[in-house]
């Protein structure tokens, strides 16, 4: 298993593919994770069960892959709803980034934040 963390950059993502036994040759330090996606689309459907089984901060990868339109929505939904490791502000704050307009996201938004009134009432 996999320790995701809360700040991955491109060098994490080397090492990772690295450990996994994934070619990561046209993956450069400069490249953002959407353009490093992009490099290697047929890698998406084991990033996305690599996350699924890891602990750490799922929400965030997951809402990072949306926001780089790989993933969809329910998916998203899933993994933001199986992450007990991120701060509940954090998921909020990268959450709000990429809700609008989109019903599924919106409604896990709403209701984390009545979590958070709640919590607070």
């Amino acid at each position: 298993m996999i320790a995701l963390p809360e700040n991955p950059n491109i060098p994490w993502l080397k090492k990772t593919m690295r450990e996994l036994g994934l070619n990561y040759d046209r993956v450069t330090d400069d490249m953002c994770f959407a353009e490093a996606s992009a490099a290697y689309p047929e890698y998406i459907s084991i990033a996305k069960k690599v996350i699924a089984e890891s602990h750490g901060a799922k929400a965030l990868f997951a809402v990072r892959m949306f926001e780089a339109g790989v993933v969809d929505e329910k998916w998203t939904d899933e993994m933001i709803t199986q992450d007990t490791d991120t701060h509940i502000n954090n998921v909020l704050h990268f959450l709000g980034k990429v809700k609008n307009g989109n019903e599924v996201l919106e409604n896990r938004y709403n209701v984390l934040m009545q979590g958070i009134k709640n919590e607070h009432t």
